[in-house]
Order: C-alpha cells, then structure tokens, then sequence
C-alpha cells in the first residue's frame, strides 16, 4: 500500500507544478503529444529550436544529419533542448527546459495561439502557465455567474470548478 502511494506522488502535481517541472529527454514523447495538440507545424522546428537557445550550427548539423527530413530534424532538435545541448537553461533564453519555456519561445517566434493552446493544457492561458489574474473590472451578468444578481461575492462557477479539481487533485475529501 505504501509502494502504491509514493508511486502516485507525480500524478499529484497541480497544473502549476506540471507547467514548471523541469523536463528530460524521457519526457521528449508529452513534449512532441502537447505540440501535436496545439498544433504546431513541424516544418517551425528551427525557428523554435533558435528561440530555445540552439545554436545556429546545431541547427544546420541536425538538418543535415537528418538529410533535411522535417520530422526527424524537429525530433532531434526538441531532444536536443531536452539534453540541454547549447547550454539552454541560460536565462538570456527561456530558461530550463519546461512547458513553461517552451511556450514562451512560441510566443517570441510570433506562435502564441500555440502556446496558449499548450498552456490550456495545464488549465492557465498564457506562456507564463498562470491563472490569469482577477480583473479588477466589475463582473458583469454572464452564463457562469453564480447568481443573477451582478455576480455577488464574484464567484463563479469556473472558480469553483477549478478549486473542485484542486481538491480532487490533491486527494481531499468534502
């Protein structure tokens, strides 16, 4: 029994922590499935692996290793970054690698409806894999208000949703 909850202990990640966690080259097939989902054209890999911090001449070594075969030149660069060849934790790039570092690099090659699409994955909706933050606009009337009345206590029924998912996510019993 003991075995089996140490075992679960990744799974019990919130969205914040999965966006963040620091990923590996054994995490290379969730990185190329989110990609898909969002998706990303293969054909974009050197523009993306440039903004990950890749040098110019791994990318021109790649494409010819991979006789310009887009599929296997995009794998190879996302493994690449996954092994931090180039030195692409440096911070004048994205950082470590993470989902979170990888949708800021979509952003800045001008693929932020990609990044979005991955950050929704992890229930944020920007390359930073946040929440957004709580306008300060008064809410108005609209489907997921609580009530009809202007929205009291603004509670809505995505905030609820989202803390229901927290609670479930963490193992806590209502």
């Amino acid at each position: 029994m003991a075995l089996e909850s140490i075992g679960n202990v990744p799974n019990r990640l919130n969205d914040d922590q999965r966006i963040e966690k620091e990923l590996r080259v054994a995490d290379l097939r969730e990185v190329m499935q989110k990609l898909r989902k969002a998706e990303f054209k293969k054909g974009d890999w050197k523009d993306l692996g440039r903004e990950l911090g890749l040098h110019e001449n791994t990318l021109d070594e790649i494409n010819e290793n991979q006789s310009g075969n887009i599929d296997k030149c995009y794998i190879k660069c996302l493994t690449k970054w996954l092994e931090r060849a180039d030195q692409v934790d440096d911070d004048k790039y994205h950082g470590r690698p993470s989902f979170n570092s990888l949708c800021a690099a979509l952003e800045a090659i001008e693929k932020g409806a990609i990044a979005e699409r991955i950050s929704a994955m992890f229930g944020g909706n920007s390359s930073e894999g946040k929440k957004p933050a709580k306008s300060t606009k008064p809410k108005t009337d609209s489907p997921t208000t609580k009530t009809g009345a202007g929205n009291k206590g603004n509670v809505t029924k995505s905030d609820n949703q989202y803390n229901l998912i927290n609670v479930i996510s963490n193992g806590l019993v209502i």
